[in-house]
């Protein structure tokens, strides 16, 4: 199949139930839903082409962050700084219910300031339920993977026009494995880190 010639692609937005009601309508016949909703579609007759957990066995590749070798190896200080914030970030976007409200409501003026118009229709984008949070795929201990699937994938499709280094020779995670270590350390957030760490395991990542 070629997914140029073969393939009507068609915008539908990023919001979770557009994209079931759009299969359920017939305007689209393939797209991406959360595991929750393909199991509701699947009871409607839908089928599953593939999952997260196949297409990416190592891990889903998001939140990728990128930096240059020079400031990794002059300030890896501020690096592991940056990092922890953002694995905390990461921890609070998936602590439900407690955080619910403030997760929602930020989302609601995110939007409003969006220069995407359809992004800013915000009767389109109903809340997200605390289900819908506490199953964002961001890692508890901040660790990115996925990238060597990923590239394979992109590879395969054509999609790649350059000379890729090999993975190893490129990711240096040793820094986010040591913020998240010097995070578990801090006695203040264990009670966080075990309702965060009850959700990854509820859902697997």
């Amino acid at each position: 199949m070629d997914l140029a010639r073969d393939v009507e692609w068609v915008r539908i937005g990023v919001a979770h139930h557009l994209l079931k009601n759009a299969i359920r309508s017939g305007r689209v016949e393939c797209a991406p839903v959360p595991t929750w909703d393909a199991e509701d579609l699947k009871k409607e007759g839908c089928n599953v082409l593939v999952s997260p957990a196949d297409q990416y066995p190592n891990g889903r590749p998001e939140r990728i962050i990128a930096a240059t070798g020079r400031i990794l190896e002059e300030r890896p200080a501020l690096i592991k700084s940056f990092l922890k914030a953002m694995i905390r970030a990461y921890w609070f976007a998936r602590d439900m219910p407690k955080n619910h409200e403030y997760v929602t409501n930020l989302e609601k003026r995110l939007r409003f300031l969006s220069p995407d118009p359809e992004e800013r229709v915000v009767e389109n984008n109903p809340a997200r339920t605390a289900r819908d949070l506490e199953a964002m795929p961001f890692p508890i201990d901040g660790l990115a993977t996925g990238f060597e699937d990923m590239l394979k994938e992109e590879e395969k499709l054509g999609e790649l026009n350059y000379e890729v280094p090999a993975i190893k020779d490129v990711c240096a995670q040793d820094l986010v494995a040591e913020a998240y270590q010097e995070l578990l350390q801090r006695k203040e957030l264990a009670p966080e880190h075990q309702r965060v760490s009850a959700i990854a395991q509820r859902w697997g990542y």
